[in-house]
C-alpha cells in the first residue's frame, strides 16, 4: 500500500490501476537490479536471459522493447501512454 501511495504522490496526477501497477513493477525491478546486480541492468538481463530458453515470439518481443528503449535515449518514462 505504501509503495502505491509513493507512486501516486510522485506522479502528481490521477492514474488508472493499470498505470499504478506498471509503475510499481518498474520500481520493484529497479530495486531488484540495484540489490543483486549493483545497478547494472545489462548484467541483470543477461543473467535472466541465460536462465531459460526463449521462443521466437519472445525474442521478437524483446527486440521490440530494445527498439523502444533506443528511441527513449535510455530514459524510463514514469507513465506509459
Amino acid at each position: 500500500e505504501w509503495q502505491i501511495m509513493e507512486v501516486l504522490w510522485a506522479c502528481g496526477e490521477p492514474l488508472t490501476s493499470s498505470e499504478v501497477y506498471k509503475e510499481c513493477v518498474k520500481e520493484k525491478s529497479r530495486k531488484f537490479v540495484d540489490s543483486y546486480f549493483s545497478g547494472n541492468g545489462t548484467n541483470a538481463m543477461a543473467a535472466l536471459l541465460q536462465s531459460f530458453s526463449l521462443t521466437e515470439e519472445q525474442i521478437q518481443e524483446l527486440e521490440e522493447i530494445l527498439k523502444k528503449s533506443r528511441g527513449q535515449g535510455g530514459k524510463s518514462p514514469d507513465k506509459e501512454g
